[in-house]
């Protein structure tokens, strides 16, 4: 018996070294043998500013639905903006105006398209001013139109509509005024009446093209 014990005992000792030496039956890989994990990138950083210039984004011919003509564009003169535009901290800005052509028609539908930079803390700001400055404001002073502030068209960052009716006329007027990053812009038209859902489309377009 004692003889039988210590072969065991032999046997059990060989299997432990050959365990030692077999690959993958050894103690786990230190830390340093482990691949350092990279380090993932920092997010971008949130776009605050346009680096385009406003003349760069303003609306052409082929952007809008139908056949249009070219009636005025330019660069717009600080002699032709709002004081509190001014005092708001406009920069610069370009205009267009194009009108559709309809034939035989006594109402010739236009689109105006105004781009403007602000600095970027305040061109939200001028969307409200705007608008409000025609439901509230204009509305009490002017007794021959009836304002009416829209679905707000969901454009840009901030955004809202107004409709014109002149009292006197079938002839409506409607506005979409938004702002992306440091850039306002206001898109008029005129017609009987407008197509409010396609002016919201050319907004987008407008939208699009500040970058």
């Amino acid at each position: 018996m004692k003889r039988s014990s210590c072969t065991i005992i032999v046997l059990f000792a060989v299997v432990l070294a050959l365990f030692a030496v077999l690959p993958g039956c050894s103690s786990p890989a230190t830390s340093a043998d482990t691949p350092a994990s990279v380090p993932s990138a920092p997010p971008a950083p949130e776009k605050t500013l346009s680096t385009l210039e406003p003349e760069q984004m303003i609306l052409g011919l082929a952007d809008l639905p139908g056949n249009y003509t070219l009636v005025n564009y330019g660069e717009r003169n600080v002699s032709k903006i709002q004081p509190w535009m001014l005092n708001a901290g406009w920069k610069k800005g370009n205009y267009v105006m194009m009108q559709k052509n309809e034939p035989g028609s006594s109402v010739h539908p236009a689109i105006w398209h105004y781009v403007y930079k602000f600095p970027k803390e305040n061109a939200s700001q001028v969307v409200s001013w705007q608008a409000d400055g025609l439901v509230v404001y204009d509305a009490q002073d002017d007794s021959n139109h009836t304002y009416t502030e829209l679905a707000a068209p969901g454009i840009g960052n901030t955004s809202r509509a107004v409709s014109m009716a002149d009292k006197n006329s079938p002839e409506m007027m409607t506005v979409i005024v938004f702002s992306k990053y440091d850039v306002y812009e206001e898109l008029w038209c005129n017609a009987t009446p407008v197509d409010y859902e396609n002016l919201k489309k050319v907004a987008a377009i407008a939208a699009a093209k500040i970058r």
